[in-house]
């Protein structure tokens, strides 16, 4: 592995064992920072089904999720807790019985984020219909950005969500309920990357689920962060990774620390390093022995944690054309 107004709509599915209803409630707009709830409900008005959709055991929900005037992109929102999809079984859901999946979200850029709710639960795809979220900026700032305190410095990292805006959503919801803190950089390799954001501590571990996903044409190169992910052993043949490889990552993301192209396009470039690169080489040039999984000399012989990471008001640098955003006024306070 790189290694508030709310609107509530309602439509029908076309019954498979039940007949069922869908509803789907969000805030029409939220400044910048400020959480936004996402209900979703599933009634049953007809008879007894027995559906499969996690999320009728409140643990998680798809979306299919776009910003602005992007491309859309598969978002999986997660109950807070850990826990394996494939462990789960079917649960029955009785004539009238609702069940409900809530989540919380912060949305880390301002502009129009549009969510549709996709179930899953029974034999064909239900879709709902499609919800904005305006998201406005506050006190001049237009973004949040990854904030990380180590013995080594502070870092701001800024999250590209004009190509990865569910990568960036799932990651900034993690940093904000405190996933990160703590957590060390287990791989740091001088001239390529650092790595960290694995709960065990090895390389091994992750949030307990993937996501897809969200190669582009971004670059990787000094100060770029990206999603680690299992590494296809067809790729040293040149291959495309297999979705199965490509769709591994969960929590586990690595800051380029040298040109690293041999990535692109294989790996989802995320965001950027806007202030602490040299925290970046610090870490980069720390004293190394091998790793335990591996055998690897690339875990640092004294443990470099995140001590603290939050998300903190700042202003894009990269445009959504993926050129130089233009430069802002200064703003009192600002990042």
């Amino acid at each position: 592995m790189i290694a508030l107004t709310l609107t509530t709509v309602l439509f029908a599915a076309a019954p498979i064992a039940g007949d069922f209803a869908v509803s789907f409630t969000a805030p029409d707009r939220v400044a910048l920072g400020e959480s936004a709830k996402l209900v979703v409900a599933v009634k049953n008005s007809g008879k007894a089904a027995t559906v499969r959709e996690p999320m009728l055991d409140a643990r998680s929900f798809e979306f299919e999720l776009t910003f602005g005037d992007g491309k859309a992109s598969k978002y999986t929102a997660y109950h807070p807790a850990s826990y394996q999809p494939s462990t789960l079984k079917g649960q029955d859901l009785a004539q009238g019985a609702t069940l409900t999946f809530e989540h919380a979200l912060v949305i880390p850029t301002a502009g129009t984020w549009t969510f549709t709710p996709i179930w899953n639960g029974g034999d064909a795809p239900v879709r709902g219909e499609a919800k904005s979220i305006a998201v406005e900026g506050k006190d001049g700032m237009d973004s949040l950005l990854w904030h990380m305190e180590t013995k080594s410095g502070a870092m701001d990292v800024e999250f590209w969500t004009d190509v990865a805006p569910a990568t960036g959503l799932h990651i900034a919801n993690l940093v904000a309920r405190g996933y990160y803190d703590g957590l060390k950089f287990h791989r740091v390799m001088k001239g390529f990357m650092i790595q960290g954001g694995d709960p065990k501590g090895d390389g091994s571990g992750g949030p307990g689920y993937s996501i897809e996903a969200e190669f582009n044409s971004r670059k990787h190169e000094p100060g770029v962060l990206s999603m680690a992910r299992i590494g296809d052993p067809r790729e040293r043949l040149g291959a495309r990774p297999e979705a199965k490889f490509a769709n591994s990552g969960g929590s586990q993301f690595f800051l380029c620390h040298g040109d690293a192209s041999f990535l692109d396009e294989k790996y989802t470039a995320y965001g950027k390093v806007v202030n602490g690169m040299d925290v970046v080489d610090k870490i980069a040039t720390a004293p190394v022995g091998p790793n335990p999984m591996s055998g690897e000399p690339s875990m640092p012989v004294d443990p470099i944690k995140i001590d603290k990471a939050t998300l903190v008001p700042g202003m894009r640098t990269v445009a959504e054309s993926g050129a130089p955003a233009p430069s802002p006024e200064k703003k009192d306070g600002g990042r």
